[in-house]
């Protein structure tokens, strides 16, 4: 799925016509679960590690929250531009 393919344009206007009418939290989890579903749409293994690292820095955001470790913060920052590095 393309930006300028029939399909996109019709992902894109049920995501809008869904997103007006969702109020609160779920418009939050219909744009996750969207932008997944177009990340999919181009490769399985590249949705896997989006999934992965969303969850990893959310946990680790958390966990950050609670205790502000540098050692935490920087181990997460090493993982992430690893990551970035080794794509």
């Amino acid at each position: 799925m393309t930006f300028i393919s029939p399909t996109f344009l019709i992902f894109f206007g049920v995501l809008c016509f869904l997103h007006f009418f969702m109020e609160g939290k779920g418009r939050r989890w219909l744009l996750l679960v969207a932008s997944f579903i177009f990340i999919g749409s181009f490769n399985v293994v590249s949705l896997f590690a989006v999934i992965f690292f969303s969850t990893f820095n959310f946990v680790t955001g958390l966990w950050l929250a609670k205790r502000q470790s540098e050692f935490l913060f920087l181990g997460a920052l090493f993982i992430n531009c690893l990551a970035i590095i080794l794509t």
